[in-house]
C-alpha cells in the first residue's frame, strides 16, 4: 500500500508555473487603444444616425481576429445635438466640437474624423481636417462641393455624390433610347451644379435638352407652365430627399396635365416610399395645395433613384456578398432593427447602413497600414505623427474594395462612394425597386420585364416627347436632271439656229427674216436656258452658292431682254415697215437694235445697284413646324432661298419694267401680226405667236411661282417648266420654218462671210448718203451696185430680184 505524502518542494514549483502562465495569458491578451474622433448628434432620431451603428461596427471588428490584431479600435464622441432653436448655429456647435477634440487634454489623440451633418457643417469640418491634414469620413453629406479635391485632400463619403448620378441618368436616357428631354431642377444648393452638370453630359451624347428649369419654392407654378410649352415628354427633376418639394411638384404636374402614359418623370436620390402617408402629413401641416389623390395619380409610373440599401437588395432578390464583418448584409441590417435607436420608419435603412460602414473603411484602412506604420507610433500615437500617418492612411483609403452593409464600397478618386443606385417605379403610391445600376461597371439590371414597367404603354417605352428634326426642302433630282437634258436640248437648238442663220446668211429667206435680231434672240433663250440650269443647283452642297445663285439672275434677266425686247422691237419695226411703208436695210435693223442695248443698260445698271447695295445670298429659311404625331417629330422644314433683305423692292422694279414690255407688246402684237400674215413674208407671223406663248406664261407661270415659294420643287417645275417651253417654241417658231424651205430648194446655199456683207452694205449705205455717188462710179468699184427698191411694188410680187451681181434686198 502505497502512502502518498505531498512534496514541498513540488508544490513551490507547481506555484511557480501557474504564475508564469497566467503573466504571460495576460500579456498575450493586451491590446493597444486606437482611437477615431467622431462628430455626431448622440441623441437617437432624424439627426442621430450614426451613434448607434458605429457602435455596433466596433463591436463586430473588434471580435473579428483579422482585424486590427493586437490592438482595441475605439471612438472619442463630440455630440453635436442642437435643439431647434439653436439651428442656425449648428456649424458653429461643429466646428466648438471639433477644436474641442482635438485639444482636450482629457482626450486621448485620434488618427481619423467620422462626421455625420449636413452639407454645410460637412464643408466647414472637412476644410479644417483638410489643413490639418487629417482624414475624415463622412457619411450624411451629398453635396457636390465636397468632391473639389483640392480644397478638401483627405475628404472621404460613404453616401456618394449627388452629381455622380448623373451619370446613371445619362445611361438610363440612352437605355430606352429617348433623345430629348427636359431639366426641372431646385434653384439651391447643389442642383444648380447638378443641373449644368448633367445638361453638358446630355448634349455631349447628343441629347437634345429642350429645356433647362430651375424652380424656387413659391415659383413652381410659374415654372411647370414653361415645363409645358416646351412639349418635353421626359423630365428629369432633381431636388431635396425628404420629398417636400417632390409632392409639390407633383401636385402642379398634375395641375398642369404632365403626367399620364406619355410622361415619364424620373427623379434623382429621394428617399420617400410611402407617398400616401408622406402627402398626407404634408397635407395636414398645409405643405401641398393638392389633395392626397391628385398627388399619387401625378406620380403613378414615374421613377425615382436612391443609394441601395439592403432592405432593396432583399427586395430584388440580390445575391449579395458576405459582408466583411462575416455577415449577410441583410442579417446586418435585421440586427439594426432590433436596437431602440433604428425603430424610426420614416428613416431609410441605407443612412444606418453606411454609417457602419464608415467605421469599417477606416479600420479596414488602419488594418492595411498596420506592416508600414511602425507600432511605436500606433502604441503612442500623437499628434506630431500625424501628416505621416494620414499620407499612408489615404493610400489605403484610395485602393480599398470591401462589401458592407450597404453593399459594395469603394471610393472614386475625389473621395466619392462609388455604390449601387436602385431604380423605383412608384406604384399606387408606393416607390418599388424594379432594377439597380452599378455604378463601377454603368450596367443596369432589371428585375422586372418591360410590360411590367410600361403596363399603359403596351411594354414599350413612350416616345420622348415631339423630337424636332429639320428637313431641308430641295429641288426633286427628276426635276432637276430632267430640265437638265431639256435646257442642254434648247441650247443646242438655240446654236443650230445661230449657225443656219450664218451659214446661209445671204439666202432671200434668212435675208427677209431679219437675221441680226434673230440671232440676238437664239442669244438670250441660250442665257435663258443657263440660268435654268443654275437655279436647279443644290444651294446646301454646292460651295460657290452665293455665286450660282447670283449668276442665275443677272443671266435670267439679261436673256429675257435679250430675246423679248429684241422680239418686240423687231414687232415694232415690222409694224412701222407696214404702216408707213418705210425702206429698211442693216442699218436701219442695227439702228433698231440700239433700243434693245438702251433696256440692256438699264438692266445692268439696277442689276450693278443691286449687287453693289443688297447682295443676293443663299438664306436658310425655317416654315412652320408640321407635327407628326404617329413617329413623335416635329418636321421643320427648311428652304435656300436665293434672295437679299431687299429683295421685294428689286423685284417690283424689275417687274415694273417688264411688265411695261409685255403690256407694250401686247398692244403692238395684234396689228403687226396681221399685218405679217396678211402679206406673208419672213418670219413675223412666228415671232408673233412667240412673243404670245411668253406673255401667256408670263400671266400663268409668275402668280404660280408667288404662290408656292415655299415648294422649291414646285416652283421650280412652274418656272423652269414654263421657261423652257418658251424659249423652245421661240426658236422652234424662228428655225423650223426655215428648215422646211430648204429642205424644198427654196434657198440658194452659201457660205459668204455675214460680216463681210454687213460691213460692205454699211459702206455702200454710207457712201450713198454722204456723196450721192452715180451707178458708173460705183460699177468701176465691181463690187457693190446701188440698192434701189420700190416698197410697194415689190411687196406686191412678193420676191427679190438678184441680177448680173446687182442685188436689192428687203428688210420684213
Amino acid at each position: 500500500m502505497w502512502n502518498f505524502k505531498p512534496n514541498r518542494m513540488s508544490n513551490v514549483k507547481a506555484t511557480w508555473l501557474s504564475s508564469c502562465l497566467f503573466l504571460s495569458f495576460l500579456v498575450v491578451c493586451a491590446t493597444t487603444d486606437i482611437y477615431l474622433g467622431g462628430l455626431m448628434p448622440l441623441d437617437a432620431g432624424h439627426y442621430g444616425l450614426m451613434h448607434g451603428p458605429a457602435l455596433m461596427a466596433m463591436e463586430h471588428i473588434n471580435e473579428n481576429p483579422s482585424m486590427l490584431p493586437g490592438y482595441t479600435l475605439k471612438m472619442i464622441m463630440k455630440n453635436t445635438t442642437i435643439t431647434y432653436d439653436m439651428l442656425l448655429y449648428h456649424v458653429g456647435v461643429a466646428v466648438d466640437q471639433l477644436h474641442e477634440l482635438m485639444t482636450s487634454v482629457a482626450d486621448p489623440p485620434v488618427m481619423m474624423l467620422l462626421h455625420e451633418g449636413s452639407w454645410t457643417e460637412t464643408e466647414v469640418t472637412a476644410e479644417i481636417t483638410g489643413t490639418l491634414k487629417m482624414i475624415q469620413i463622412a457619411t450624411g453629406s451629398a453635396s457636390p462641393v465636397l468632391s473639389e479635391r483640392e480644397r478638401f485632400p483627405y475628404f472621404y463619403r460613404t453616401i456618394g455624390d449627388l452629381a455622380d448620378t448623373t451619370t446613371m441618368e445619362v445611361d438610363l436616357i440612352k437605355h430606352f433610347g429617348w433623345d430629348r428631354v427636359a431639366l426641372f431642377n431646385a434653384d439651391y444648393g447643389p442642383f444648380k451644379k447638378i443641373g449644368s452638370q448633367l445638361e453638358t453630359q446630355l448634349r455631349e451624347e447628343n441629347i437634345d435638352v429642350v429645356q433647362s428649369l430651375f424652380f424656387k419654392a413659391n415659383d413652381i407654378d410659374k415654372q411647370m407652365a414653361k415645363l409645358k410649352e416646351s412639349g418635353a415628354k421626359i423630365i428629369l427633376h432633381h431636388s431635396s430627399a425628404d420629398g417636400i418639394e417632390m409632392v409639390e411638384v407633383f401636385c402642379q404636374a398634375y395641375k398642369h396635365g404632365l403626367y399620364g402614359k406619355d410622361y415619364v418623370w424620373i427623379s434623382a436620390i429621394q428617399e420617400v416610399r410611402n407617398y400616401w402617408s408622406h402627402s398626407m402629413e404634408l397635407s395636414a401641416l398645409n405643405f401641398t395645395r393638392c389633395t392626397v389623390d391628385e398627388i399619387v395619380t401625378a406620380m403613378e409610373s414615374s421613377f425615382q433613384t436612391f443609394r441601395m440599401d439592403a432592405f432593396e437588395a432583399y427586395e430584388l432578390e440580390q445575391q449579395f456578398h458576405m459582408a466583411i464583418s462575416g455577415r449577410d448584409p441583410h442579417r446586418i441590417w435585421q440586427e439594426m432593427q432590433e436596437q431602440s435607436w433604428a425603430q424610426y420608419p420614416y428613416i431609410k435603412p441605407l443612412y444606418f447602413q453606411v454609417a457602419y460602414d464608415a467605421v469599417w473603411a477606416a479600420a479596414l484602412a488602419i488594418n492595411g497600414s498596420l506592416d508600414r506604420i511602425p507600432k511605436s507610433v500606433l502604441e503612442n500615437f500623437t499628434y506630431e505623427d500625424l501628416d505621416y500617418v494620414t499620407e499612408i492612411l489615404n493610400q489605403e483609403l484610395m485602393k480599398l474594395e470591401f462589401f458592407g452593409a450597404s453593399g459594395p464600397v469603394s471610393f472614386s478618386k475625389e473621395g466619392n462612394r462609388l455604390s449601387v443606385i436602385a431604380i423605383e417605379q412608384i406604384f399606387n403610391g408606393s416607390a418599388k425597386a424594379i432594377g439597380i445600376y452599378d455604378q463601377k461597371t454603368q450596367d443596369i439590371t432589371w428585375s422586372v420585364a418591360a410590360n411590367q414597367i410600361w403596363r399603359e404603354t403596351g411594354g414599350k417605352a413612350p416616345l420622348a416627347g415631339y423630337r424636332q428634326v429639320y428637313e431641308s426642302r430641295l429641288i426633286s433630282e427628276i426635276i432637276r436632271l430632267t430640265y437638265c437634258v431639256v435646257a442642254a436640248v434648247a441650247i443646242v437648238g438655240a446654236i443650230l439656229l445661230i449657225l443656219f442663220t450664218i451659214f446661209k446668211w445671204k439666202t432671200k429667206l434668212i435675208q427677209n427674216s431679219w437675221p441680226v435680231m434673230n440671232i440676238t434672240i437664239a442669244i438670250g433663250c441660250i442665257l435663258i436656258d443657263i440660268s435654268i440650269l443654275l437655279a436647279g443647283f443644290d444651294a446646301t452642297s454646292s460651295s460657290n452658292a452665293q455665286s450660282t445663285c447670283q449668276g442665275s439672275t443677272w443671266l435670267f434677266i439679261l436673256g429675257f431682254t435679250l430675246c423679248y425686247g429684241t422680239m418686240l422691237v423687231k414687232m415694232w419695226g415690222i409694224f412701222r415697215f407696214y404702216r408707213n411703208n418705210v425702206e429698211w436695210g442693216i442699218k436701219a435693223e442695227l439702228r433698231l437694235l440700239t433700243a434693245v442695248a438702251i433696256m440692256l443698260c438699264i438692266d445692268l445698271l439696277l442689276l450693278l445697284l443691286w449687287q453693289l447695295t443688297d447682295p443676293l445670298l443663299v438664306f436658310r429659311v425655317e416654315l412652320a413646324p408640321v407635327t407628326n404625331e404617329a413617329e413623335g417629330l416635329v418636321v421643320i422644314p427648311v428652304l435656300f432661298q436665293c434672295t437679299s433683305y431687299g429683295t421685294m423692292g428689286w423685284t417690283i422694279a424689275f417687274f415694273t419694267f417688264k411688265g411695261l414690255m409685255l403690256l407694250v407688246s401686247i398692244c403692238l402684237i395684234w396689228p403687226a401680226w396681221v399685218m405679217s400674215i396678211r402679206n406673208s413674208i419672213g418670219d413675223s407671223s412666228h415671232i408673233g405667236l412667240a412673243m404670245v406663248c411668253v406673255v401667256l406664261a408670263a400671266i400663268v407661270g409668275v402668280p404660280v411661282s408667288i404662290l408656292v415659294q415655299d415648294q422649291p420643287t414646285v416652283r421650280y417645275g412652274v418656272i423652269g417648266g414654263f421657261t423652257l417651253i418658251c424659249t423652245i417654241a421661240i426658236v422652234l417658231l424662228i428655225l423650223v420654218p426655215k428648215l422646211i424651205a430648204y429642205r424644198k430648194g427654196d434657198m440658194e446655199p452659201t457660205l459668204l462671210s455675214p460680216m463681210r456683207l454687213i460691213i460692205d452694205e454699211f459702206v455702200e449705205d454710207l457712201d450713198s448718203g454722204k456723196h450721192n455717188a452715180s451707178n458708173e462710179s460705183r460699177g468701176q468699184d465691181g463690187e457693190v451696185d446701188a440698192r434701189e427698191m420700190n416698197v410697194a411694188h415689190n411687196v406686191d410680187q412678193n420676191e427679190i430680184k438678184i441680177e448680173n451681181g446687182h442685188h436689192s434686198n428687203g428688210y420684213f
